[in-house]
């Protein structure tokens, strides 16, 4: 029980953690974005999370975009806090490799306990495919990439931001993770004012992520997310919860 917590916990950062997204088909508007393949551009930034379980603090998250010439890093660095450490410590690593706009590698590294991994995703656009290898195990396998917007779950989060958002619509990603590839509807389902800490009363808007009608027929429900987002030009994302078996996980800006 202990572990699947914190597993949980470390996991939502990553914002699109999508074998937990909820099923169901979309009944909104029709899509608001355009099939051929967009690009993305970023500037500096560094957001900061705390996270919670159930009212307690269970650590803190902290996601970057660094610019690096026609490249840029976007990392995720998520750690439990010194209580949790106690008996079960959790450090794990994301990293997403951005070049002229489009995604080039995913990498993930955990240390979760006495377990720890080390993924990796890599974007071969002129082939058209996508290597998932495990740096531990050696595995290394090889999908081809569909002809729609493809991008891992760093970059996904970056690129939602960028989008128009309206209510009522919805628009489906291709996202990869370290070992799948996944259809993903997301609805913007409304605007609504919440309550921040150091931004006081902020209007938001709010998107549930759902996996697609395809994707649902290979994964089964596993919990419940909601995103909240800004309502203005930077679209932070303030609040991200996250319905699972084990209760509610919530991270806040």
């Amino acid at each position: 029980m202990k572990r699947n917590i914190i597993l949980c916990t470390a996991l939502i950062i990553f914002a699109l953690v999508f074998v937990q997204f909820s099923s169901g088909a979309s009944k909104q508007k029709k899509p608001s974005l355009k099939e051929e393949m967009p690009s993305i551009s970023l500037n500096a930034e560094t957001l900061t999370f705390d996270i919670s379980w159930k009212f307690i603090n269970a650590g803190s998250a902290m996601v970057k975009v660094i610019p690096l010439r026609d490249n840029v890093k976007i990392t995720a660095d998520v750690s439990s806090n010194k209580t949790i450490s106690a008996f079960y410590p959790v450090r794990d690593i994301a990293e997403t490799l951005i070049y002229r706009g489009y995604p080039q590698s995913y990498r993930l590294r955990q240390s979760e306990g006495s377990s720890k991994r080390d993924r990796e995703a890599i974007f071969d656009w002129k082939k058209k495919n996508v290597r998932f290898v495990n740096h531990m195990s050696g595995a290394d396998e090889k999908i081809e990439l569909p002809p729609k917007p493809v991008w891992d779950l760093l970059s996904c989060l970056y690129f939602l931001r960028s989008q128009r958002l309206e209510v009522e619509n919805y628009f489906t990603l291709n996202v990869v993770d370290t070992k799948r590839l996944y259809g993903v509807d997301f609805r913007v389902l409304k605007k609504e004012r919440i309550k921040h800490k150091q931004l006081g009363n902020v209007e938001a808007i709010l998107i549930k992520p759902q996996l697609s009608a395809d994707t649902q027929k290979k994964y089964k429900k596993k919990g419940d997310i909601d995103i909240w987002l800004s309502n203005d030009k930077r679209k932070l994302p303030l609040k991200i919860e996250a319905k699972v078996l084990v209760g509610e996980i919530t991270l806040t800006l």
